[in-house]
């Protein structure tokens, strides 16, 4: 064996069947690690158990067989229950020992099946040429057309990307290609608008090209909120947002998971304001979905089988949004306060992580019972961090509300915010529905504000569970549209 920049070389190797040697050369990255080539799951894969290996050992005739069947053939043996004895259990172990990943692994070897990685050069190439694709677009003067056509571009190179993948075990990066396309489709929208009010119309109308621009983007933007709410029996669930400017770095999401026996509660506030907090709060937005439908989802089967399954989904779920934006947007710096919560409609219980985030209360009729403190740091601040479950249940009658800080800090004219202590004050006076506390809280704040400038976006869940069970079946949901500077409407089980 020997080993050479970006390859171990396996000289001299042969199948156990022949006598012909060839080099076996294994592609390894900067790190020394090999990229296996996934062949399929642990349940594919034949595999015998202990006791009857032990039991035909006494047999000389079932003995034969096994002899028979295994000469000539790679056997590997390990200890299917815990494939990880070395380092303790992971949550694989179940469904996928870490004898599977060493199988895969052989797999990959032997039969040469290496996932090949895009030199540096080749996607920079591929990045230009999707940059200069975009770009020669935007000279088309219908900007619907435009657009229309830069979203063909992407579906077809993440359809070209798959297909190489499958066909051809090349690995074609998705995220910057994709990124890349997006930011260009805005900038080259806005490069256009702006060139268009300078060519036809002086300054002042350039900036109301720009306004529209931003317009478009704020209901662009609306479409990253829940377009339908669940409808669960026994629960009333009703959101608020208020943009401060046209764009905004709040966001709110609601969405049921694991086959719908649970439903998903998000709350967030990205850092700073404007047109790139808005961006980062529709990936924020995006990868925590994404994750979270996948890790409750049906490819997630190893959870299942877990006692904590459900804490080990919404922990990875959270960790790898996180790390991802910490080591890939290290340089802008861009983090979120988040809290997001896992609800059994059921039994109330709701499980959480809180990143840094105001914490939520909990109401018990005119009383503050708890607080949602955080069980971590903001995300996205810092890679590989360490966050933890927390999980309350919620009694009927009980209701939870959760908010950003623009309702804290929203402030009047003489500057004067509003506080927690005001909020929490509000919040304890009696309310019959979330309906009643958030049109109270929201009273409040207009009052507060009166004249004055909203400094920040505003963005208020509330849920609550009923006294007394329903006796009719819930709708699946009902729709409803976020605007800016009004209340969304309220969705209610029946």
């Amino acid at each position: 064996m020997s080993i050479k920049p970006g390859a171990i070389i396996l000289e001299d190797a042969y199948h156990p069947k022949t006598k012909a040697t060839k080099d076996i050369v294994i592609p390894i990255d900067k790190r020394g690690n090999m990229r296996i080539n996934f062949v399929g799951p642990w349940g594919r894969m034949k595999h015998y158990n202990y006791s009857d290996a032990y039991l035909a050992s006494e047999d000389q005739d079932e003995l034969e067989l096994w002899r028979e069947e295994l000469s000539g053939k790679i056997v590997l043996v390990s200890d299917v229950s815990i494939g990880s004895t070395d380092v303790g259990k992971v949550p694989t172990d179940t469904n996928f020992p870490l004898s599977g990943v060493h199988a895969n692994s052989v797999h990959t070897i032997l039969t040469g099946s290496f996932l090949k990685e895009l030199s540096k050069p080749s996607v920079l190439l591929i990045e230009l040429a999707l940059l200069f694709l975009v770009t020669a677009l935007s000279f088309h003067r219908s900007a619907l057309l435009f657009t229309l056509g830069t979203f063909a571009i992407a579906g077809t190179y993440i359809g070209l990307a798959i297909f190489f993948i499958f066909i051809e075990n090349m690995l074609f990066p998705f995220v910057r290609p994709l990124l890349i396309i997006f930011f260009a489709l805005i900038a080259l929208h806005i490069a256009s608008a702006v060139a268009n009010a300078r060519t036809h119309v002086e300054i002042e109308k350039a900036k109301e090209f720009a306004e529209k621009d931003l317009e478009i983007g704020s209901n662009i933007q609306a479409g990253f909120f829940p377009k339908n709410l669940p409808i669960l029996p026994d629960w009333e669930i009703v959101p608020y947002f208020k943009s401060a400017r046209q764009v905004a770095g709040d966001f709110y999401d609601v969405f049921k998971l694991g086959g719908d026996k649970y439903t998903c509660i998000v709350i967030a506030d990205v850092c700073d304001k404007g047109v790139g907090a808005a961006l980062f709060m529709a990936l924020f937005r995006s990868l925590m979905r994404a994750f979270l439908v996948q890790g409750f989802g049906d490819r997630a089967v190893f959870w299942k089988f877990q006692n904590d399954g459900a804490n080990a989904a919404l922990i990875d779920a959270v960790q790898q949004v996180n790390n991802y934006i910490a080591k890939t947007h290290e340089d802008d710096g861009m983090f979120a306060t988040l809290f997001v919560g896992i609800l059994n409609p059921e039994t109330g219980r709701i499980k959480y992580v809180n990143c840094g985030h105001e914490s939520p209360v909990i109401i018990d009729g005119e009383t503050i019972t708890a607080q949602l403190k955080p069980t971590g740091p903001a995300l996205g601040a810092m890679p590989d961090v360490n966050f933890s479950v927390k999980e309350y249940h919620l009694g009927r009658g009980e209701m939870l509300f959760a908010y950003t800080d623009g309702v804290t800090d929203a402030e009047n004219e003489n500057q004067e915010v509003f506080t927690r202590e005001r909020l929490l004050d509000t919040v304890e006076a009696s309310h019959e529905s979330a309906q009643q506390l958030v049109e109270r809280v929201k009273n409040e704040l207009s009052t507060h504000i009166a004249g004055a400038n909203q400094f920040d976006d505003i963005t208020m869940v509330a849920m609550s569970r009923k006294q007394i069970p329903s006796v009719q079946p819930g709708k699946e949901c009902e729709p409803h549209q976020p605007t800016t500077g009004s209340p969304i409407v309220s969705i209610v089980g029946s």
